[in-house]
């Protein structure tokens, strides 16, 4: 464990230079530093937030073109599987996430962020969402 957090922790800085999907991943590398930092400190219970870390997850998926299953959507969020069931539908009823069957294995469902989840996460990333939020 000493030795992951270690790793987690010397990661590169940020490169100012990103696009969303960059820095949607950045965001996402962050966050699991800070989940360590925090865990190891006793109190990483206190900063949880699945549904992001999901949305992080599906948005860098979209972007890279890779599919994200119903389980590996539940490891990025960072919880149980049945908690990451309960996020995911909530994702889903939202109108941020799509549920897709896999056409090679029936057993199998994909998770996509929706256009409109992809959208909200793009201008939020690209600096496009202040107008909407208003003065910060």
């Amino acid at each position: 464990m000493d030795q992951l957090f270690a790793a987690q922790l010397s990661s590169p800085p940020l490169d100012c230079e990103m696009d969303a999907i960059g820095i949607a991943e950045a965001i996402y590398r962050f966050r699991r530093r800070r989940d360590l930092l925090l865990e190891h400190q006793g109190i990483g219970q206190l900063f949880t937030d699945p549904a992001w870390d999901m949305l992080l997850d599906l948005f860098i998926a979209r972007g890279r073109g890779r599919s994200i299953s119903i389980t590996s959507l539940c490891i990025a969020g960072c919880v149980p599987a049945t908690t990451g069931l309960r996020w995911i539908e909530l994702l889903v009823s939202n109108g941020l996430a799509n549920r897709r069957a896999d056409e090679t294995d029936g057993r199998r469902t994909f998770i996509e962020i929706s256009d409109t989840g992809y959208r909200m996460l793009e201008d939020l990333l690209g600096g496009r969402g202040h107008e909407a939020a208003g003065p910060v």
